[in-house]
């Protein structure tokens, strides 16, 4: 049953991310707007943050990022952007970093809350 939760939670954020990139993305390149990436990267890090601050587990964000990252293989079919192009395996790339930074950030955070709490265990005793 866990595995099921696990997962939705994966599938969730992960389309909910891919969507985002999906839609905003080829309306952006559609329109050549110039500015998409710190739009898309800023919801991009706010779905990852979110994740993160419910269920405090960071490897479900390495699955989210991956998923993500497959939604902007729909753009080939919808923008007719050849798959080589800069346009898909430059968003896909840039998901994927996003991905390993809030990943690291998240075993960094989750490190340090766990030397505080037992900082303040210690004091108790």
């Amino acid at each position: 049953m866990k595995k099921k939760k696990y997962l939705f939670i994966i599938l969730f954020y992960g389309i909910l991310w891919g969507l985002f990139e999906f839609i905003l993305g080829g309306y952006f390149h559609y329109i050549s707007y110039p500015f998409n990436n710190p739009i898309l990267r800023t919801i991009g890090y706010v779905i990852l943050a979110i994740c993160f601050i419910k269920h405090r587990k960071p490897l479900y964000l390495i699955g989210i990022g991956i998923l993500a990252a497959s939604f902007k293989i729909f753009n080939i079919f919808t923008c007719h952007i050849p798959i080589t192009d800069a346009g898909i395996v430059g968003p896909m790339l840039g998901i994927l970093q996003q991905t390993v930074i809030a990943t690291a950030i998240g075993f960094i955070l989750l490190k340090i809350e766990g030397l505080i709490l037992e900082k303040k265990q210690k004091n108790k005793i």
